[in-house]
């Protein structure tokens, strides 16, 4: 299992279907590459 280094939410559902993530990161350049804003994307990446 690794980490995924992300702040997409559609990569981190792919990534969680597969079943080889064992947790998510991100970075402040990460985020701001999403199309949500850094607190909507940090709320919904916490729910999953």
């Amino acid at each position: 299992m690794i980490y995924l280094d992300s702040a997409i939410i559609e990569e981190a559902q792919t990534a969680v279907k597969l079943g080889w993530i064992k947790g998510i990161t991100t970075n402040p350049t990460l985020l701001k590459k999403s199309p949500l804003s850094p607190e909507k994307n940090l709320k919904l990446t916490n729910s999953n």
